[in-house]
């Protein structure tokens, strides 16, 4: 999946007080801007404790972490598969902990 990310500045920190009336205006934005939108953060004293982002772009980090993780197992595995290419392809996938049937069936 080819997503452009967003390019987020370096946004202010918007207080609980203030927070708390612009949901509804935020929303809005989340609504029309979906993922693209601009996060927001907010905390007591205008100290960064939260941020708030669009479902949309919730849900593109959540695939990036899942990808980032795939990649860590592969990158894992990958030293000893290539230490057995010359074993059977059932071998190979036992240890890497398929399950030999499973892929046969595909």
């Amino acid at each position: 999946m080819s997503h452009d990310k967003p390019q987020y500045k370096t946004l202010p920190v918007m207080g609980t007080r203030e927070l708390r009336t612009m949901i509804p205006t935020m929303l809005d934005r989340f609504r029309k801007l979906g993922p693209k939108a601009p996060p927001v953060f907010f905390g007591a004293r205008r100290r960064p404790e939260g941020v708030l982002l669009p479902y949309g772009r919730y849900e593109e980090m959540l695939e990036e972490l899942d990808n980032a993780a795939i990649v860590t197992l592969v990158e894992a595995c990958l030293p000893r598969a290539e230490a057995q290419l010359g074993d059977d392809l059932d071998v190979v996938a036992s240890d890497l902990g398929f399950d030999p049937a499973e892929l046969a069936a595909t």
